[in-house]
């Protein structure tokens, strides 16, 4: 859709922003959460005010839900600690849908701040009332979507196969999807107040136990479709299918995703397509092209350690041209996340496979200097991973999954390759191509054409925020 509104119009009547989502990188990594403090450090520097209500840790000396206020240089936040939405919290559709007191919360926030337009970021740890509540009180509100939560608990419209999920039978296959990450009661180990403790490393060690027994326990025994949850989880979707239609205006991070939401009935005519941003954007240096080929081609994955990332495929695939390309390659996997799944991960390897760890934003150039092709191995439908645009503001080739946000991003055979999601022997054919023929390196890199203005971006954003204010002013 058209930007039609000039900001110039209607700017004196927007200044106060209020942003919703969760956590913020002091306490959790991702890359919605790098999205939207980016966004409120340049809405501020172009002399806007950003408010932030957002789930948060959890405090066990004051069990009770209760608002942690501090301040970070670009926004005032509202932490709601002892969220009762608690972190992976997939089993509890009537948390999502509806809960006091978060929704008492919320009022009280927006009561004191008097924003002039709410920006909708994530619900995870939050709930989805609160969508209704801004209607209800005529503020303007816009929404961002980072992933497939409003359809889907676990957000990625996966099932417990690890496979895309295209039938959710009205609520029961949700109700039979048990999800294998860590329970969402011990969450507050990983990222609350008692975070790097001995407590927090004693309970980790029994939590990846007990995580452990799970998956074994789910070998033998098939899940049982919880009946009583059924309904709920089709209100659940049918809820927030209806609220989507209703925002003034959405934002999506690709065409797929888009297109998905609108195929489960999300048909608001108020969409955009904007790629998610992150700061670091600015400091991502492209490399030089190379005079001679590597004669040992690094490729590499960045991101978070998950299943449904697809790491698992990628190991596969290099396993698979290790033994005749021993001395020509190497694979580099940087980031973390599931650690019993990282382990299972490390038992696969033969050769040549690193695992790098985290790493420092300030780290990133050096990253990107190790790897000569990056491999996004997704499963699900990934909407459109920040590392995408990381990559290609360096010139690094990619090989992706045709699927979701990914097969937009890379021009198939020009400066990259696109495979079938889970294909191994398809993704290691590609891998071997340019371990034969590395020249082709150089030439993806020089037809890698791709920049990022972080200026238009914010004055867009400034832009979808007036048509909303503009929208809403209309309805009333």
């Amino acid at each position: 859709m058209e930007l039609l509104v000039a900001w110039e119009n209607i700017n004196l009547m927007i200044n106060k922003i209020l942003h919703i989502g969760w956590w913020t990188s002091e306490y959790r990594s991702g890359g919605s959460i790098l999205h939207v403090e980016t966004l409120m450090e340049f809405l501020k520097r172009d002399g806007m005010q950003n408010y932030y209500f957002c789930g948060g840790r959890y405090n066990l000396l004051y069990p009770k839900p209760y608002i942690k206020v501090w301040f970070k240089d670009y926004t005032t936040i509202f932490e709601l600690v002892n969220s009762p939405n608690l972190i992976w919290s997939f089993g509890n559709p009537e948390v999502h849908i509806k809960q006091k007191e978060i929704e008492n919360n919320f009022l009280k926030v927006v009561n004191r701040v008097k924003p002039d337009v709410i920006h909708f970021h994530e619900l995870e740890s939050l709930t989805g009332s609160l969508l209704l509540l801004s209607r209800n009180l005529n503020i303007p509100y816009i929404l961002d979507i980072h992933n497939y939560w409003y359809l889907c608990p676990q957000r990625d419209l996966m099932d417990m196969n690890n496979k895309i999920c295209d039938d959710w039978e009205e609520g029961k296959k949700c109700a039979s999807c048990l999800v294998l990450p860590t329970s969402s009661k011990v969450g507050w180990m990983y990222v609350g107040y008692l975070s790097n403790t001995w407590i927090h490393k004693i309970f980790n060690n029994l939590i990846k136990i007990a995580h452990k027994k799970r998956i074994k326990k789910e070998k033998i025994r098939k899940t049982i479709a919880n009946t009583n949850h059924i309904s709920t989880y089709k209100a659940r979707r049918y809820f927030f299918i209806s609220e989507l239609n209703k925002v003034n205006a959405i934002i999506y991070p690709s065409k797929r995703a888009m297109e998905l939401y609108k195929t489960y009935g999300v048909e608001n005519q108020n969409n955009y397509v904007k790629l998610p941003i992150n700061k670091n954007y600015l400091n991502i240096l492209a490399k030089p092209y190379k005079n001679i080929p590597p004669t040992n081609v690094r490729f590499g994955y960045i991101g978070s350690i998950l299943p449904h990332k697809g790491i698992h495929i990628l190991i596969e695939a290099f396993n698979m041209i290790i033994k005749e390309k021993g001395e020509k390659c190497q694979l580099l996997i940087y980031g973390s996340g599931d650690s019993v799944y990282e382990e299972e991960l490390k038992r696969k390897c033969r050769k040549n496979i690193f695992f790098k760890g985290k790493y420092l934003p300030s780290q990133i150039n050096e990253v990107l200097k190790n790897i000569d092709v990056a491999v996004i191995p997704s499963l699900w439908e990934d909407c459109s991973p920040i590392v995408l645009n990381e990559l290609k503001l360096s010139r690094t080739p990619i090989i992706g999954s045709r699927i979701g946000g990914i097969e937009e991003a890379i021009n198939h055979g020009v400066d990259g390759y696109l495979f079938t999601p889970g294909n191994i022997v398809e993704l290691s054919g590609y891998m071997n191509e340019l371990i034969e023929n590395p020249l082709k390196i150089r030439q993806f890199m020089e037809r890698i054409n791709f920049s990022f203005n972080i200026d238009n971006y914010i004055n867009q954003i400034k832009e979808i925020y007036s048509l909303a204010y503009e929208n809403n002013r209309k309805n009333k």
